[in-house]
């Protein structure tokens, strides 16, 4: 019996610690005898024995895991597992796509959001269209990762359904989403819907197509953005800032010359001594 063999009688051995040890082990050998046993493994009753399957699958690389991987995203108890899985299979690539794809269902179930997520890192354009139809599932976790996702992709197929999400969809997490990738593709036809965004119930949402436009820095934006300097949200008004420094002109200098001082989130930041995006969480809490 060789080392490997060894390695995958361990895999069986009613110490979880030793599992996982040898599980480390067989991903160092880089044998192809051990995805078999490691996709068993991956149905183990210890959280951290699933979570090393699913790194050595994915270090391996092997076909064979594509379909077991992509169960423990959907069907795994722990989310932690379930992210690993998704990692797995960002590491298999492209060769994962097509059943990524055919994974996704519209029956509600948030937990698809790390099969988005994977297709967002892998970043094929075989899944803008199944994207595209993922905007409209029910549960907002999906909707949310998969305008993530074809912001990352960067193809141009999703601006009207992303344009179509930043205005209509009900959740703010989806519209931050929406705004923050019709940014990325910097298409023209987003900035007056990122401009009529400014005025979103949501600050997040303001803040991100604030962001947006900064991005795209169209001239249409600068007098939104000096309403925006008056935003009720500070975060909101120190980006407005930074965006209209970014897009200058004449208006634009005007406006930020007689702005009138706003100290509040400098001193925020200054007590908080932690990044702005903390810092609004812990105002928002």
């Amino acid at each position: 019996m060789d080392e490997v063999e060894k390695l995958i009688e361990q895999l069986k051995d009613d110490d979880a610690v030793v599992r996982a040890s040898a599980t480390i082990a067989l991903g160092k050998s880089r044998d192809e005898r051990a995805v078999e046993p490691l996709i068993e493994l991956l149905k183990d009753e210890h959280e951290d024995v699933r979570s090393s399957a699913c790194w050595i699958l994915g270090k391996l690389g092997d076909n064979r895991a594509i379909q077991p991987l992509i169960e423990r995203i959907y069907d795994d108890s722990s989310p932690i597992v379930s992210d690993d899985a998704s990692d797995a299979l960002v590491k298999i690539g492209e060769r994962a796509v097509k059943a990524l794809i055919e994974s996704l269902t519209d029956d509600g179930n948030n937990d698809g959001a790390y099969a988005t997520e994977a297709l967002r890192r892998i970043g094929d354009k075989r899944a803008v269209e199944p994207l595209i139809k993922v905007l409209k599932y029910i549960a907002d976790g999906m909707r949310s990762s998969a305008a993530q996702a074809l912001g990352d992709i960067g193809d141009i197929r999703a601006v009207e359904p992303l344009i179509s999400a930043l205005k209509d969809d009900e959740s703010r997490n989806v519209r931050e989403s929406a705004a923050m990738s019709l940014g990325e593709l910097g298409d023209e036809h987003a900035v007056e819907p990122l401009i009529n965004a400014l005025i979103d119930e949501d600050p997040y949402v303001r803040e991100r197509a604030t962001i947006a436009l900064g991005t795209i820095s169209d001239v249409r934006a600068v007098e939104p953005l000096i309403n925006a300097l008056k935003d009720d949200d500070p975060f909101v008004r120190e980006r407005a800032s930074i965006v209209l420094e970014t897009i200058g002109g004449e208006k634009a200098i005007e406006a930020l010359k007689n702005r009138e001082p706003d100290d509040s989130i400098r001193n925020l930041l200054e007590v908080a001594g932690i990044n702005r995006l903390v810092s609004r969480s812990m105002l928002n809490n």
